[in-house]
């Protein structure tokens, strides 16, 4: 993920449990509002607070279940 701006965003993402019961997220790829279809597949909301660093794939992320 690239770093957050200065204010809160919530990414529509979808959730998985791996064998071990650990959660994994995996952010959609359109994130425009405009989009509804996406959020209508979504199952978990990706919470940047504000300022955030960029993120590599594995990285801990406040995650919001649908």
């Amino acid at each position: 993920l690239k770093a957050n701006g200065a204010r809160r965003d919530f990414m529509r993402a979808t959730v998985a449990r791996d064998a071990e019961g650990a959660l994994w997220a995996t952010p959609c790829t359109l994130q425009d509002s405009s989009m509804l279809g996406v959020l209508a597949g979504a199952d978990a909301l990706l919470i940047r607070p504000e300022n955030d660093p960029e993120r590599a794939a594995g990285a801990t992320v406040p995650v919001l279940t649908l």
